[in-house]
């Protein structure tokens, strides 16, 4: 049973995962750690982003939790797409409510080719690199076979790495299941979209459930209290609005103070 006083740290990520959301939580992450926690969550937002950056949000998650002991809960809300998976399972326990959308494991890639559009308007263009791939990105000049193959092999490859990362992090839930890797293709990866409950079915979440009935079921007294400085979470001169965190910062930051 939690003591008098029980705080759960909370963050919000609306947005797409990128060092910018990295920075922010490192910045405030020894505040964090000064507060003594007894519970981090994280409610996830987001249309996916960087691998790279996901795992170390996870990493400093880790880091937070190693060093007040409070467990990591995370929470998908409306969707979680591609590489915000791995924040959202990279926890103790993770959930989703029955409506959110997860899935979206693959990548791809927009290419605006620009080479007839500037030989019909006269305009000329030189490109130098001395990098030997370099030219497949460059929207100046047409896009043979070959590049494509290349861009998509890139793809793939960012593809597999999501899929052995979350593979990885969820590989006792999967065992519990006996499901194997060609199983957890067809019913989960290779899908555009699951929900909550098939997510949870399939040993991908621990539960199908919102921050807040966690919080109303296990911790009916609780108590918000917003405790960080806007400027550090870019507000910047906006008018602010106590609670409503969506409008104004991407990552935002709550404690709440239980009393059970």
């Amino acid at each position: 049973m939690f003591s008098k006083g029980f705080k759960v740290v909370h963050f919000k990520i609306h947005s797409n995962i990128s060092s910018r959301i990295t920075d922010k939580l490192f910045n405030v992450s020894q505040t964090i750690i000064r507060q003594r926690p007894s519970l981090v969550a994280v409610s996830i937002n987001s249309d996916g982003g960087s691998i790279t950056q996901a795992k170390n949000i996870v990493s400093i998650l880790k880091d937070i939790s190693y060093k007040t002991s409070a467990p990591i809960y995370t929470f998908g809300e409306d969707r979680v797409f591609g590489a915000a998976n791995i924040v959202l399972v990279g926890a103790n326990r993770c959930f989703s409510s029955k409506h959110s959308m997860i899935g979206q494991f693959g990548f791809s890639q927009i290419i605006t080719e620009t080479s007839e559009f500037n030989k019909e308007y006269g305009i000329a263009t030189t490109y130098c690199s001395e990098a030997t791939k370099g030219k497949k990105l460059d929207s100046n000049t047409p896009f043979t076979e070959e590049d494509k193959k290349w861009i998509n092999n890139v793809l793939s490859d960012r593809e597999e790495e999501l899929k052995k990362e979350l593979i990885k992090l969820r590989a006792e839930k999967f065992h519990e299941k006996n499901l194997s890797n060609e199983q957890l293709n067809s019913s989960l990866f290779q899908k555009d979209i699951v929900f909550g409950q098939e997510a949870q079915n399939l040993g991908f979440i621990d539960g199908v459930a919102t921050f807040e009935q966690i919080v109303n079921t296990e911790f009916p007294d609780a108590k918000v209290k917003l405790v960080v400085n806007r400027r550090l979470f870019g507000y910047g001169d906006s008018a602010y609005v106590p609670g409503i965190f969506d409008y104004f910062s991407p990552l935002a930051l709550q404690v709440m103070n239980m009393k059970v």
